[in-house]
């Protein structure tokens, strides 16, 4: 890979990242479609797992990685590496935790 191709290569997920990011933010994307998109879209696929659940509305940074670190799930894993029951688990628990009332 040349310079040029990494450097267009990184800009794509660059782009590919905040598009994801502001969808999920604005809701027009949802945890469930996201994961499905990864494995069809390899930039999506490149998304870290903790990045995107810290994406989500609503999400607590320190909520997001207690629930991770619960399931034993590294956060540092891509979206496009996730296996069905990695899957199940991560929206099960998510949406989940999205639904609790949120702490004073």
């Amino acid at each position: 890979m040349t310079r040029a191709q990494a450097l267009s290569w990184a800009s794509e997920i660059r782009n590919t990242r905040n598009r994801v990011r502001t969808q999920l933010a604005s809701e027009q994307l949802g945890l469930g479609e996201l994961l499905k998109l990864a494995k069809q879209d390899e930039a999506v696929g490149e998304v870290k797992l903790l990045w995107a659940l810290e994406s989500l509305p609503g999400a607590r940074k320190v909520d997001t990685r207690r629930k991770l670190a619960e399931l034993r799930i590294p956060g540092t894993l891509r979206l496009g590496d996730l296996d069905v029951v990695i899957t199940d688990r991560i929206i099960t628990a998510f949406l989940l935790l999205a639904q609790s009332p949120a702490r004073s």
